[in-house]
């Protein structure tokens, strides 16, 4: 996903700062166009992975809940971030990313 994310931010600047002719010769080599392509969906697997995570740390600070009501919902929480992260490596191996 930094590979994809770091293409994408070089493609973008080159266009964004006026060097279309390199921003064009980019998206003419395959690997850097899939890149670029692909940026935005595996972006989108790690914001999802991180509100997860960010659940997880706020369920494990909450003492309103007994340690096994934290223990199920971090478990679920916990499962649920596997999936998220195995979708993502099946998109990734998908699109040819390493």
């Amino acid at each position: 996903q930094q590979t994809a994310n770091r293409t994408a931010q070089g493609f973008n600047e080159l266009k964004n700062s006026g060097r279309l002719e390199e921003a064009r010769e980019m998206v003419e080599d395959e690997e850097k166009k899939m890149l670029i392509a692909s940026a935005p969906t595996l972006r989108k697997f790690s914001e999802n992975m991180t509100k997860v995570r960010r659940q997880i740390e706020i369920i494990k600070g909450d003492d309103s809940r007994t340690p096994e009501e934290r223990r199920e919902i971090i478990n679920k929480l916990t499962a649920q971030y596997n999936i998220i992260a195995q979708q993502g490596v099946k998109a990734a191996n998908t699109l040819g990313i390493r």
